[in-house]
């Protein structure tokens, strides 16, 4: 530490050193009651310089060119309908595909309660036509704390994703073999301890 110090202190006195030119007398004006102020005459002479005319380094707008107003935003009452339709592509929901009508969590693979370190089960019914099913694992604050996509209708989640005791959800949902959706999400709460 003495050794910092006395660098540090080296660097100081060499740094102060060359800023004070030992070879230069600082100035000192002494005022004397003989000396008068005079004012010092100052002649700035304008010189006329002209510039280079440099090329534009972008391209400018042509003189004709005048701003577009931007669109006057109008309110819409609350109860008016939308002035277009709603562009969406059609999807296949439950209430039009029957394999959905016994889709849901299947009771008997089920585990609702479980300890940490232990992973649960959690299984459902197949749908006809589903190659896969995406499982979401949420916590209490409806995070998503885990995805998979399964073949089978049931799957192990592994203890690792429930780090505190508590309400957990999840949820699946069937994909054809494309990767669409065919029914809405289902799933259960499960409680770890």
């Amino acid at each position: 530490m003495k050794r910092f110090w006395l660098i540090a202190y080296l660097i100081f006195a060499i740094l102060f050193i060359a800023a004070c030119d030992g070879a230069q007398e600082a100035a000192t004006i002494v005022p004397t009651s003989e000396s008068t102020m005079q004012p010092a005459s100052v002649t700035d002479e304008a010189t006329s310089t002209e510039l280079p005319t440099l090329p534009p380094a972008r391209p400018t707008l042509p003189a004709s060119w005048t701003p577009v107003p931007t669109m006057a935003v109008t309110d819409v009452p609350a109860g008016s309908a939308p002035t277009q339709a709603v562009v969406a592509p059609p999807l296949t929901v439950e209430g039009s595909n029957p394999a959905c009508s016994t889709f849901g969590p299947d009771p008997a693979t089920n585990t609702t309660e479980f300890f940490l370190e232990e992973s649960p089960r959690v299984g459902w019914t197949a749908v006809d036509g589903a190659r896969l099913y995406r499982l979401f694992v949420f916590d209490a604050e409806q995070t998503r704390i885990h995805e998979r996509l399964v073949e089978e209708t049931f799957y192990d989640i592994p203890a690792e994703v429930f780090s505190l005791a508590g309400r957990y959800g999840w949820e699946v949902e069937p994909l054809d073999g494309l990767g669409i959706q065919m029914c809405l999400a289902r799933g259960e709460e499960i409680r770890a301890r």
